[in-house]
């Protein structure tokens, strides 16, 4: 199974590689592509607190789904 993300900033849910990299740098826990992309853009960071809490809630759902199954 892998992580499913929810975008913080559009709502929009993403399934990035299971290596958590893009080509072109890593992926983030926080924001989809697009709105990764949008930010990097500004010159606006993602909040390190955010993404170890986005991937604490992903572990937690995917660890669920596989206590259920």
């Amino acid at each position: 199974m892998r992580f499913v993300f929810e975008c913080v900033e559009c709502g929009g849910h993403y399934l990035p590689p299971e290596e958590m990299v893009y080509p072109d740098g890593p992926a983030s826990p926080v924001w989809c592509t697009a709105c990764q992309s949008a930010k990097h853009a500004t010159g606006v960071r993602e909040d390190p607190l955010l993404a170890r809490v986005a991937l604490a809630a992903a572990r937690a759902a995917l660890a669920g789904r596989a206590a259920e199954a």
